[in-house]
């Protein structure tokens, strides 16, 4: 009876996990409009440079400055990968705090060995919290913050973009 019961809660545990996993699969797709950026505790967003942009569809990422016009805009920007910066990424639920990876470069380079930047967030509703290593294989930082001396270390909030 006992192991049925350790079995049982076993199983419990691990739905989450993949619930999660699946959820955030589902939520992270999309547009996201870059509302603040910090670095060494304090921000860095400057009003001249304008909003920023990051678009999620499948497995493909791409950050720009271009705001778009509809839904098939966002997949064409995706598709053709018309960002600022473009690449792939991986993410994965079940780690805490959650993880991602960004494979990154410049729009429109083919560059042999793609950049990979190792990344928490952490999604609730419409927000989207990531903290990024700004440096090629850089340490995954393991909280939500930035302080004097962690100068390769980037703290965005993001909330759902339109379309």
């Amino acid at each position: 009876m006992s192991s049925l019961i350790l079995w049982f809660l076993g199983c419990v545990v691990t739905v989450p996990a993949e619930n999660s996993q699946k959820a955030d699969a589902d939520n992270l797709q999309g547009s996201w409009v870059v509302v603040s950026v910090e670095r060494e505790g304090k921000p860095v967003t400057d009003p001249k440079d304008g909003k920023r942009y990051l678009f999620l569809k499948g497995d493909q990422i791409v950050f720009t400055k271009q705001q778009p016009a509809s839904r098939e805009t966002v997949d064409v920007l995706v598709k053709r990968k018309r960002g600022d910066l473009d690449g792939g990424f991986v993410f994965d639920a079940s780690t805490k705090p959650r993880s991602m990876e960004f494979r990154l470069q410049p729009a429109g380079e083919l560059w042999r060995r793609v950049p990979t930047y190792k990344v928490i967030y952490e999604l609730e509703e419409n927000r989207l919290k990531i903290c990024v290593s700004d440096q090629h294989g850089g340490e995954r930082p393991t909280a939500f913050t930035t302080r004097k001396g962690t100068d390769r270390v980037l703290l965005l909030h993001l909330t759902r973009g339109k379309p």
